[in-house]
């Protein structure tokens, strides 16, 4: 069986250049000129565009002829290029002109953040490939621009928001987590206060309408408030369940 690195370049990844060989490669393998590499890489360029769309451009270069390096491109409305173009002219501070300048290996793969000279955010990518003795021979590049999915991104973002009413801060703002039990005791001293009668002083009709004025807040959905409600007006748990009952079946 052969060894599954010897197919690599056939299985959809770009050979290496390595000791004047295609880099994965065992018994039988051809020397890799540089046109062969060129002539290997170029099917990459139209097929990426194509997949990826028109905002994805795709660039191979020949970098032994840097006034000329462009051998292909997709999609060069993205940056204003075109084949037979400079390697100069394209996204702005692009951090692959700084591997150009100094020694590395055979293959060189960085994903980065660039920028057309108009102004709009690119996603970039760079395989630079070198000869036996580390001098850059060829790049493949490629620069997305994301601005269209930003715009996306905005527009999905706004669908979403929901203004709160005026003088009310935005939800999850300026506000601590709620605690439960602090919650319940609010409610609890809240309608206490509605009613205005001291729970030792209370009538019967006193605590139903504090029992009422409860659960219109929602204050029997908190497990344990019957027991808490009943320690507040001082009387039995069935009692508050008594009153709740009444609330709501009359």
């Amino acid at each position: 069986m052969r060894d599954r690195r010897e197919g690599s370049a056939t299985a959809g990844h770009a050979p290496a250049v390595a000791d004047g060989k295609i880099a994965g490669g065992g018994r039988g393998t051809a020397k890799a000129r540089p046109e062969e590499l060129l002539s290997t890489l170029e099917p990459l360029v139209p097929l990426l565009g194509e997949l990826f769309g028109p905002e994805c451009e795709v660039v191979l270069h020949d970098l032994r002829r840097p006034e000329s390096s462009i051998v292909a491109i997709a999609n060069g409305h993205v940056t204003g290029r075109r084949a037979g173009g400079p390697v100069v002219g394209g996204p702005v501070e692009d951090q692959a002109f700084a591997w150009l300048h100094r020694a590395g290996p055979p293959v060189e793969m960085r994903v980065y953040p660039t920028e057309t000279r108009d102004g709009r955010r690119l996603k970039s990518a760079t395989i630079l490939y070198r000869d036996a003795e580390g001098t850059p021979l060829a790049a493949l590049c490629i620069n997305y621009d994301v601005e269209p999915a930003l715009s996306a991104l905005r527009f999905l973002r706004s669908l979403a928001e929901v203004a709160p009413p005026s003088g009310e801060a935005p939800r999850g703002e300026g506000a601590a987590p709620v605690d439960v039990e602090e919650a319940l005791g609010a409610m609890i001293r809240s309608c206490l206060e509605e009613v205005g009668v001291a729970p030792a002083a209370m009538t019967r009709q006193d605590r139903f309408e504090v029992v009422r004025c409860l659960d219109a807040q929602g204050a029997f959905l908190i497990r344990g408030a019957a027991q808490r409600v009943a320690k507040a007006l001082k009387v039995s748990k069935f009692t508050v369940y008594h009153y709740l009952d009444e609330v709501r079946h009359g």
